[in-house]
């Protein structure tokens, strides 16, 4: 376990959060991954550690978390969302292979709501060193958390473009013209609900893009 201490917590709109957490120099991940995060209290009738997607890279110095609470908070979220800056968790990880594999093949990223966290990284690690066409179909049906960071990673490079859609139909829409466009020659990443991954690996294999072509993050920690 590696210790982090917060920096700051945020809530840009509705009842999504941003957290950013200070961690030991010796700590390394690389994009997309995860770990997870464990409280310094028990927590009566749930666990105190959860699972969070790294939003950042290590040039940021600093793990950034993305997370959404929905109706009903969970007493992990509520204690965790609630903490002081300064205040310590303790970190495992990084774990997942939700990362990027070469530099020459395009790739198709899908997003659903929260599940941007892992892409968030992504597009910062792509900010380096881009050498390809990049396309994110990011769907949401209100906000779209970090869509700044990513928009201005796209506009510093031609070769990466950002869609946003808010329906269902303009999601498969726009993804079933990804897979005309780009076919096997792309690496899709798919990240977002078990339900969201399942739909869309499902509308990928009616077009014809092979398993091996598809690398996805089931909304392990948001």
């Amino acid at each position: 376990m590696s210790k982090g201490s917060i920096k700051s917590i945020s809530n840009p709109f509705n009842d999504y959060y941003i957290v950013k957490i200070a961690v030991e120099e010796n700590f390394k991940w690389d994009a997309g991954q995860y770990g997870i995060f464990k409280l310094n209290t028990t927590i009566e009738g749930d666990k105190n550690q959860r699972i969070f997607s790294f939003a950042s890279i290590m040039e940021e110095n600093e793990i950034l978390v993305g997370t959404r609470v929905g109706p009903k908070i969970s007493k992990f979220k509520e204690i965790f969302l609630n903490l002081e800056v300064g205040d310590e968790i303790e970190i495992k990880g990084p774990m997942g292979k939700f990362m990027l594999r070469d530099n020459s093949e395009p790739i198709v990223m899908i997003a659903g709501g929260v599940g941007i966290t892992p892409i968030r990284g992504l597009f910062k690690e792509l900010e380096k060193d881009n050498l390809r066409d990049v396309n994110l179909v990011y769907s949401s049906m209100d906000n779209y958390l970090f869509l700044d960071d990513l928009q201005a990673v796209a506009k510093k490079d031609s070769k990466i473009f950002v869609h946003t859609v808010t329906t269902p139909e303009n999601t498969q829409s726009k993804i079933r013209e990804m897979t005309k466009q780009y076919k096997n020659n792309a690496i899709y990443y798919v990240s977002g609900s078990p339900g969201l991954i399942k739909a869309i690996q499902n509308i990928l294999a009616e077009e014809g893009i092979e398993k091996e072509r598809i690398i996805f993050d089931s909304f392990m920690g948001y």
